[in-house]
């Protein structure tokens, strides 16, 4: 008599009451002394469907040797930051605690620092000297400008009326008023002197007069000329002169720009510091250089902290380096680039794909190992630096009669087995497991090529037929 019942799966978030067999069969087909006999579950083709079990063939295959090292989850060093001050100070503000996550750029604490805060003070101080001296040579160079251009228009003698009418509105200062002084006396002088010569000439004026006429002439030429000569100079000397303070404000400027980078502060920070209330020009802000999580803390409110106080130190995991150590017997089977396969203490059952990207260069004298870096992908968070882990490198593969991924085999009542279907029946099927690797293992008895075996699902079919036993000696009621 084939007992008989239902089973229960649970399928596409569904509870579907399935109908099953469980049986006792020979090898044969036949009953023996012995009494050995397979059990199965049979399902009917609609509880097949739902059950979504996967199915492959057993097949030949390769078996990869390979080399099993102990090692631990570190971060990548190459994405470790220990944050330490620019500046001494005492701590004003603690934003960040140990594990928290940051993004780049944002404020982990702020230290209050004197030296800072006279950096910035004198950066705004050079900042006004240098907008003061700016403005300062614009106006020095426009005074040249107009310079030249009144000179160039009494190079050609105008009448003094036609003078000021051709530079009216022409900014230049005081030289402007002494120089066209000067030109409107030379004018009336040497039309003095030319009208008292021609007096002289004719007999009309006494010579007292021409000669009192002509000194005046050449004493107003004589005048004008200096004027000249010194306005054209003294416009273009103190455009040098403005030009050198601007210079000179720029150089200023520029240097307390420089210690406040060397300070840490950035080039927005430093355009804002004009627009920053007084009492806040000697905070320094800690900021995380990438996104990250808070590994270590070292930092408390009020606090006097320098630049040899480490304070926080932010690691970025979304990557992460297992350090493990190879023998040096094994050097010479392992090269960089090889694939990996990582399982951790932490989550038995599971590994992850990585990749060997370096070998240390030299050894430990102690324990004769070389360090062997395996890189890993941790998008999850699951590896966290400090979990053991056993990292297993393939370093050479054989021929095995019987292969089937490791997801198919499973431990019924102590032995390991494996789910081969046959017709609408699972058999269990007890399994000699051979060499494993990172996939695969190879079976030495218990299927055979072409057998039809269950890889996922397995433990469906497993919890069923244990309920199936607990009824009753092995049987369904």
């Amino acid at each position: 008599m084939r007992p008989t019942g239902t089973i229960t799966i649970l399928a596409a978030g569904l509870a579907l009451v399935l109908p099953w067999t469980v049986v006792a069969e020979d090898a044969g087909h036949q009953h023996k002394e012995s009494h050995e006999h397979v059990e199965s579950v049979t399902l009917t083709p609609q509880a097949l469907a739902s059950a979504r079990l996967k199915i492959e063939t057993a097949a030949t295959g390769r078996i990869a040797h390979q080399l099993v090292l102990t090692g631990a989850v570190t971060a990548d060093a190459d994405r470790l930051a220990h944050l330490h001050p620019r500046v001494e100070g005492l701590t004003r503000a603690v934003k960040k605690a140990l594990g928290d996550r940051v993004k780049a750029n944002e404020v982990l604490a702020e230290i209050d620092a004197v030296d800072l805060g006279t950096a910035k003070v004198e950066y705004l101080q050079a900042l006004n000297n240098q907008e003061i001296a700016r403005v300062e040579y614009d106006r020095a160079r426009q005074v040249r400008d107009n310079t030249r251009k009144m000179l160039e228009v009494l190079r050609q003698n105008p009448s003094p009326l036609e003078a000021q009418r051709r530079l009216e509105g022409l900014p230049i200062g005081r030289d402007k008023s002494r120089l066209i002084g000067a030109y409107s006396t030379l004018r009336l002088t040497e039309s003095t002197h030319s009208r008292e010569k021609m007096l002289l000439e004719r007999k009309v004026s006494p010579e007292k007069d021409y000669l009192e006429a002509k000194r005046a002439f050449e004493t107003a030429r004589a005048e004008y000329k200096g004027a000249f000569e010194e306005i054209a100079y003294t416009c273009e000397l103190e455009l040098l002169k403005a030009e050198k303070v601007s210079r000179t404000a720029e150089v200023g400027l520029a240097s307390a720009v420089r210690r406040l980078s060397i300070l840490g502060v950035t080039g927005p920070e430093i355009t804002a510091l004009a627009r920053t209330p007084p009492a806040d020009l000697s905070i320094w802000t800690l900021k995380a250089p990438f996104d990250g999580v808070v590994i270590e803390k070292h930092l408390t409110l009020g606090e006097r902290v320098s630049p040899e106080t480490s304070l926080f130190t932010v690691a970025d995991l979304s990557q992460v380096w297992i350090l493990a150590d190879i023998f040096e017997r094994d050097l010479s089977i392992v090269r960089p680039s090889e694939s990996a396969s990582v399982e951790l203490v932490a989550y038995p059952g599971r590994a992850w794909a990585g990749r060997v990207t370096n070998i240390a260069d030299t050894l430990d004298e102690k324990t004769r190992t070389a360090r062997c870096r395996v890189v890993l992908a941790n998008p999850d968070g699951l590896f966290k630096p400090g979990m053991f882990a056993r990292v297993k490198i393939a370093v050479d593969s054989r021929d095995a009669s019987v292969v089937v991924p490791l997801s198919a085999i499973i431990e019924i009542d102590g032995k390991p087995s494996v789910f081969v279907k046959d017709g609408e029946k699972f058999l269990v099927r007890p399994v000699s497991v051979g060499d494993k690797d990172a996939t695969v293992a190879e079976i030495l008895a218990g299927v055979k090529v072409g057998d039809q075996i269950v890889t996922d699902g397995s433990f469906v079919l497993k919890s069923e037929l244990q309920k199936s036993q607990m009824g009753g000696d092995g049987h369904a009621h």
